[in-house]
Formats: structure tokens, C-alpha cells, sequence
């Protein structure tokens, strides 16, 4: 099959519309398959702009982490998010649109004016501590103001489909979050809450963590007859949230597939 490659910019539209899905597919398999393409500027509109989705990563895990800092020759604690910056936004200007146009830039008061890329359909917010979290909303005084989320100064404006926690006090009573109302507003109502446990650590104590904050939420939902009938608080193991998420919340396109996919799906098999 020969693809006109020298047509003008102009003409892309046109022959664009002209190809066939079987014929989109093969044009992307030789590009998968070729260690450059010098003409892909060349490219109908409509196949630059799959290639580009196609080179957006899938779900994403965004960790929070909280590192000491001097500030007036005190010692201060703030918050860092260490994740993979979508390489789209920084290779050409359609690439940007691409990549901008799916994700979104949050949490900047939470991070010292640092806001981070995310996609909140399935991108997943990880606090690798629960001082890590506690610093996130606004506790600087850790020693003195232990205490959960719902009495925090600072409140999510949005929330990614996941929040996870790690090395959470697996106790129901002491848990920086919990089943009120304040908590779930200060988290922006998420859908899913996992409290992440090591493979080896014992299953039980996260889980009965998990299901207090569901059942809590629920009777509270349910008493008011809210819209929002809460988050799934579950139990999941640390080494599997990547898998997780993939599983959960991405569905990939056949696009997708032949340029990534085979790095998710060789790796989970």
C-alpha cells in the first residue's frame, strides 16, 4: 500500500479522510516498528494527533512525600511530589496541546506553589507517610497537631480518582482519615481510598481500617440521603497499586497498545 507522504500540509485533511481504519492501523505498525520517521510532520492531522494520545502514559502514581527545610534558621517541613512529568508537553507544540488538554495542573498551594500534572480519571495520589499527608494540609507542627485530616487548614479543590496511604497507624480510632463529613470534604470526595499495606503485613488490620471508613461514610450518606454515597476504602498491597490502577480505571486504545502496551502487559504477565 503506498502512502502519499509528500503531499503539502494543506492536503492532510483531505487524504486523512480517505484512509481507512485498517489502513490507519498499518501506517501506525510501521511507525512502531521503524527507529525514525523523519516524515511524520507529514502525517494526515488525525494520525499525529492518535500517535501523540498513543504516547501518553497510562495511569500514573504521584507520591507525596515531606522534607525538612530552613526557613529563618528554623527548621521547616514541606511538601515534595516526585512523579513522571508527561515528556509530551516538552516536544513540540502539538504535542504540548496533546498533553495539556489531559492533564491538569493542581495542588500548588499544597506544594509550595509547585503544582503538578495529573489526570484525575486515573491518575493516583500516593502519601508515602501519614506525616507526609499531614504536612500536605496544612500541619507544620507535627508533634502538637497530630490529628486527622478534617481538622486541617488546607482542602483539596479536586480529587484524583485514588488518594493512597502508606505506612498509615493501621488503627481505626487514630487513622488520619476517617469516615466524617470534614474529612471527605477535605479530600474533595474521592472515589476510591486505599490504605496500602507491605506484601508481607498482615491483611486484617488494613482492612479493618478500610471498611470503618466505608461503613461510617455510608451511614452518614445514607442518614442525609446524600448524592455522594462515598468512597470504596479498601485494603490494597503497596508492590500492586501500579497494576491496580491499570486495571481499575485505564482502558486502552488499540493505538495505545501497539506503542505501550506491551510494557504494561508484559510486566503484569
Amino acid at each position: 500500500m503506498d502512502y502519499p507522504w509528500n503531499v503539502s500540509l494543506d492536503a492532510t485533511a483531505t487524504m486523512s479522510s480517505k484512509l481507512s481504519i485498517e489502513e490507519m492501523i498499518a501506517v501506525l505498525n510501521t511507525i512502531k516498528d521503524a527507529p525514525q520517521f523523519p516524515r511524520f510532520a507529514k502525517l494526515p492531522t488525525e494520525l499525529r494527533l492518535m500517535c501523540w494520545r498513543a504516547a501518553l502514559p497510562g495511569p500514573r502514581i504521584i507520591t507525596i512525600s515531606d522534607r525538612y527545610t530552613m526557613k529563618n534558621e528554623l527548621l521547616h517541613r514541606k511538601s515534595i511530589a516526585t512523579y513522571d512529568v508527561p515528556v509530551l508537553l516538552s516536544i513540540t507544540k502539538e504535542s504540548r496541546q496533546v498533553a495539556q488538554a489531559a492533564y491538569e495542573q493542581q495542588y500548588s498551594q499544597h506544594l509550595n506553589g509547585n503544582a503538578v500534572y495529573i489526570d484525575l480519571s486515573k491518575d493516583a495520589l500516593l502519601f508515602d507517610c501519614q506525616f507526609s499527608m499531614f504536612v500536605f494540609f496544612g500541619f507544620h507542627d507535627i508533634r502538637r497537631e497530630l490529628r486527622a485530616v478534617s481538622n486541617a487548614p488546607l482542602s483539596m479543590t479536586r480529587a484524583p480518582k485514588v488518594i493512597a496511604l502508606a505506612n498509615q497507624n493501621v488503627n481505626e480510632q487514630n487513622s488520619i482519615i476517617r469516615g466524617t463529613s470534614s474529612c471527605m470534604r477535605k479530600l474533595a470526595y474521592p472515589e476510591r481510598i486505599a490504605f496500602l499495606r507491605k506484601q508481607a503485613n498482615i491483611r486484617a488490620k488494613h482492612a479493618r481500617v478500610a471498611e470503618g471508613v466505608t461503613d461510617a461514610w455510608n451511614k452518614f450518606a445514607r442518614d442525609r440521603d446524600l448524592a455522594f454515597k462515598g468512597p470504596v476504602a479498601e485494603e490494597w498491597v503497596l508492590e500492586q497499586l501500579q497494576e491496580k490502577l491499570v486495571s481499575t480505571y485505564f482502558f486502552p486504545s488499540y493505538f495505545w497498545i501497539l506503542t505501550q502496551g506491551r510494557t504494561y502487559f508484559s510486566t503484569r504477565a
